[in-house]
C-alpha cells in the first residue's frame, strides 16, 4: 500500500532523470532498446519496493497522469483504490490485470454506490456509499454525523466521480 506522494517522489528522483538524459532520449526512440530500457527500470523499481510483493495498491489521493501513463508503459504491477476512513476503508478496487487508468476500480462486494448526478455515466456528482462497513457515525458528534450519512444510509464522500458499464 502507498499514497501517490511516494510514487511520485521515486519517479521524479530515480527514474525522471535517467530518462531525461540526451542519450536516454535518443536510445528510447529505438524500439526494441526502448524495452529492454523500460524492463530494466521495471526490474530496479520492483527491487526499490523489496522484490516480493504482487501489486502495489495506491490510494489517498490521485496520481499523477505522468507516473500513471509510465507505469502503465513499463507493465508495473500496480492499482489504484478509492476508499475513506468512514468507510472501513476501501469502497473500490481492481486488481492489476483488470486497472484502467484513472479508475478506481469496482465497488466493494460489501457496499452499494451510487453518483448524485443525472447521468451518473456522463456528468460528474458526489460519490455515496452505503453497507455494512460504512461508520456508524462520529464519535460523539452527531451533528457531524447527520452532515455526511442521510436518512437513507447513504454516506455523502464529498468526492466527486462518474460510474460507467463496468
Amino acid at each position: 500500500m502507498s499514497v501517490p506522494l511516494v510514487i511520485e517522489k521515486i519517479y521524479s528522483a530515480r527514474i525522471k532523470p535517467v530518462l531525461s538524459k540526451k542519450s536516454t532520449e535518443w536510445l528510447m526512440k529505438i524500439p526494441f532498446v526502448e524495452n529492454g530500457i523500460n524492463g530494466k527500470i521495471r526490474k530496479q523499481l520492483i527491487q526499490a519496493f523489496g522484490g516480493q510483493f504482487h501489486q502495489i495498491v495506491i490510494g489517498a489521493a490521485a496520481l499523477s497522469t505522468e507516473v500513471q501513463t509510465f507505469l502503465t508503459k513499463i507493465n508495473f504491477p500496480y492499482t489504484t483504490g478509492y476508499g475513506m476512513t468512514e468507510c472501513g476503508p476501501l469502497i473500490s478496487y481492481a486488481p492489476p490485470e483488470e486497472y484502467r487508468m484513472f479508475a478506481v476500480g469496482k465497488v466493494m462486494d460489501t457496499l452499494e454506490i451510487k453518483i448524485d448526478s443525472e447521468d451518473a455515466a456522463r456528468v460528474v456528482g458526489e460519490i455515496m456509499v452505503r453497507g455494512e462497513n460504512v461508520m456508524v457515525g462520529y464519535y460523539k458528534n452527531e451533528e457531524e454525523t447527520k452532515a455526511a450519512i442521510d436518512a437513507d444510509g447513504w454516506l455523502h464522500t464529498g468526492d466527486l466521480g462518474l460510474i460507467d458499464k463496468d
